[in-house]
């Protein structure tokens, strides 16, 4: 379990990297399917990214949805 977490980890920094190097940063710079995507590959092991997401998450109690996270009061669209 733990090398899991690890990997994940490891596989969002990289992927952080990999977008900040890219020069554009604004919130509409992205391309929206490709950020799902990226999300799916990456999020799904402990979230529900999407309901028709082809695997659940593998841990037996999952990490918030995506939506859950979005809904949240202090989650907004601004860049801090």
């Amino acid at each position: 379990m733990h090398k899991l977490v690890f990997f994940i980890i490891f596989s969002l920094m990289t992927s952080n990297a990999v977008f900040a190097a890219s020069g554009d940063n604004s919130p509409n710079a992205g391309d929206v399917s490709a950020g799902h995507a990226l999300a799916l590959r990456l999020c799904t092991p402990c979230h529900v990214v999407s309901p028709d997401q082809e695997m659940p998450p593998i841990l037996r109690e999952p990490a918030p949805s995506f939506r859950t996270i979005a809904n949240k009061r202090d989650t907004t669209s601004e860049e801090t």
